[in-house]
Formats: structure tokens, C-alpha cells, sequence
């Protein structure tokens, strides 16, 4: 996971992604490695590859506030805008996100 985020601020995401990988196939239970995934296809606009990771970190993190909010964010993105508003609602009520930050409000 650490040369994974150093390859991440050395704008090497190619690498990046193969140390998440082998992360992940050392702790696949982990959440985390997935999360951190799910960002770096974002950012690369593979949208199916994104959602597919940050639904599999939810899937291991059921709670955790800022992975839901960031799957509403790429719901929003993709204009499924129903999607997107349960999941902020759902972020909202685990209390552990600002909404707005980074919204633009």
C-alpha cells in the first residue's frame, strides 16, 4: 500500500495500480486497496472499472462514510442522479462526511 501511494504521487498510476493489485491479492478483505482503485480509474474515465471497485470496498466496509459518499459522486457523474442521492443520504446519516466539501456550495 505504500509504494502503491508513491507511485500515486510520483503520477505513476500504471504502477500504482499493479501494487494495489498485489495488495489485494495478499489481503483481499481489505477495503482500502480497492478504494484507493476506484480513484485512480476515475481518474483515468474507466467509469464500469471504478464503480466496480469502490462497490467491492463497500462490500467490505459497509459503514465507512467517505467510500459510500465517493460512489455517489461517481454515480453523479454518470448521471444516475437517483443512485447518487441515496448514497449521499446515506453518507450524510453515518454523520463522517461533509457533503459539501468540494461541491462547489
Amino acid at each position: 500500500m505504500q509504494r502503491a501511494q508513491l507511485f500515486l504521487t510520483q503520477g505513476d498510476t500504471a504502477t500504482a495500480l499493479k501494487d494495489l493489485h498485489c495488495a489485494i491479492k495478499i489481503q483481499p478483505h481489505a477495503a482500502e486497496p480497492f478504494f484507493i482503485c476506484a480513484q485512480i480509474y476515475a481518474a483515468r474515465n474507466h467509469s464500469h472499472d471504478a464503480l466496480n471497485a469502490i462497490n467491492r470496498a463497500i462490500s467490505l466496509d459497509t459503514i465507512n462514510a467517505e467510500y459510500i459518499h465517493y460512489r455517489g459522486t461517481l454515480k453523479r457523474v454518470a448521471n444516475d442522479y437517483i443512485g447518487a442521492m441515496s448514497d449521499y443520504q446515506k453518507a450524510i446519516r453515518l454523520g463522517k462526511v461533509n457533503f459539501y466539501k468540494g461541491s462547489g456550495c
